[in-house]
This record gives structure tokens, C-alpha cells and sequence, in this order.
């Protein structure tokens, strides 16, 4: 009887064990997959942030070129050029031509 009892626990604690095994499995191969899933999750990460380096570098240059071409369109010198040509407006160093007269009323004067 005693031998039985104590074959029925053997039976048992292998049982308990084969069970602690199983689950100890799963939890190794769950956190394998949880591994796995971050180390791609970072990889994907990775690409999409030198993907966004290389679109930051590009607008750079272009807003580079941009503010160049501003600067050279807005220069005084095309701004005469182009006043003159297409507008046929004329440079003058001096606001004051000589020779003519200027007339300016009391009353223009005192409504500014």
C-alpha cells in the first residue's frame, strides 16, 4: 500500500514537473518573440529616421538654394534693372531735380 502511495506521488511530481517544463517553454519562447519584435521594431525605426535625415538634408538645400535666389532677385540692382526696363522708371541719386519748381500749398502742408 505504502509503495503505491509513494509510486501515485512520483507520479505526481513528475507530472508537476513535466507541467513547470511546458509553461517554463512558453515562457522562454514568448519572450524569444518579444525579443525578436523589438529588435525589428527598432530596425524599422531606423531606416524611417535616415529616411527623414535624408528628406531633412534635402529641404536644407533646397531652402539654401531658395534664400540664394531671393537674395540675388531682390538685389538693388535688378530692382533698377527691371524698374527701368518693364516700368521705364529712371534712378535719380538726388530726390530734388534742378530746374523745376516745386509748390506746395499751406493747406497741404498743415493737413499731414
Amino acid at each position: 500500500m505504502r509503495r503505491n502511495q509513494s509510486q501515485a506521488e512520483e507520479k505526481s511530481k513528475v507530472k508537476i514537473s513535466v507541467f513547470y517544463a511546458l509553461l517554463s517553454l512558453t515562457l522562454i519562447a514568448g519572450l524569444i518573440v518579444f525579443y525578436i519584435n523589438n529588435i525589428i521594431a527598432s530596425n524599422n525605426l531606423s531606416i524611417e529616421t535616415n529616411q527623414l535625415k535624408g528628406d531633412l538634408n534635402e529641404v536644407m538645400q533646397t531652402n539654401d538654394f531658395l534664400m540664394t535666389e531671393m537674395e540675388k532677385l531682390s538685389s538693388f540692382e535688378r530692382i533698377k534693372l527691371v524698374a527701368g526696363e518693364r516700368l521705364d522708371m529712371v534712378y535719380s541719386d538726388s530726390v530734388i531735380d534742378e530746374g523745376k519748381v516745386i509748390i506746395l500749398k499751406k493747406s497741404d502742408i498743415e493737413s499731414n
